[in-house]
């Protein structure tokens, strides 16, 4: 346990009571029945909010692998839960505390056409998430979204994005994701939704024409 919280301490903290177990429950099913539009997770200080689902989700019978890079929220949410700790491999939910890494997403566990639901549950923690604006935009279409909805994502490497969309291919195969940012936004892609990286606006795309233009006008200058 890093810092100055016991662990006794950091899983009075993340405990939720009844009443707030169930209202992320039901965020989270309307995130996923709405992916890409944003919600708002409520949360104790000091308490990571990507560690929410797990808190409100997972039990004895729900395998659980926490990637952290020694914060030290990982055995406060098996202690909560009484979830038996694995690896991303073998989990039914993953809680990426610290980043994800592509590899890691095409590990984790898919179910089949047959049993679907043997597919994980991946959440990932981000720093930001923005209906419109930040250096990763997301193109969502599919069941749910209307046409094609996008959200910005700032705290996620591309390559997990083309991980996700190989891995959730196959339909009804695949992971269901939560992204949830540091201030409690969250997002959600279900595995159902196909997802891509979206090319810049067009504002975007003259803005950066045109530095570039302004680089070159430099150069010649000098």
């Amino acid at each position: 346990m890093t810092g100055t919280q016991t662990l006794g301490e950091r899983a009075r903290a993340i405990r939720l009571n009844p009443s707030a177990a169930q209202r992320v429950f039901d965020q989270l099913l309307d995130s996923l029945a709405r992916p890409g539009t944003l919600a708002q997770l409520e949360f104790p200080p000091g308490v990571p909010p990507a560690s929410l689902p797990a808190v409100a989700l997972a039990d004895v019978e729900v395998r659980v692998a926490v990637l952290e890079d020694g914060a030290g929220w990982a055995d406060p949410v098996y202690a909560v839960t009484g979830a038996p700790p694995a690896t991303a491999a073998e989990a039914d939910m993953v809680v990426a505390l610290r980043p994800v890494t592509a590899k890691e997403v095409t590990t984790l566990r898919r179910g089949t056409a047959y049993a679907p639901e043997d597919g994980a549950r991946l959440v990932i923690a981000v720093e930001r998430l923005d209906a419109e604006t930040g250096p990763l935009r997301l193109a969502l279409s599919g069941p749910g979204v209307p046409g094609e909805r996008t959200v910005a994502v700032t705290g996620l490497d591309n390559t997990v994005v083309t991980a996700l969309a190989r891995v959730n291919s196959d339909f009804p195969a695949g992971v269901d994701v939560h992204l949830v940012a540091a201030d409690g936004v969250l997002v959600s892609v279900p595995r159902s939704v196909r997802i891509r990286i979206a090319e810049p606006t067009e504002s975007a795309h003259d803005t950066a024409q045109e530095m570039a233009h302004e680089t070159a006008q430099e150069r010649k200058v000098l």
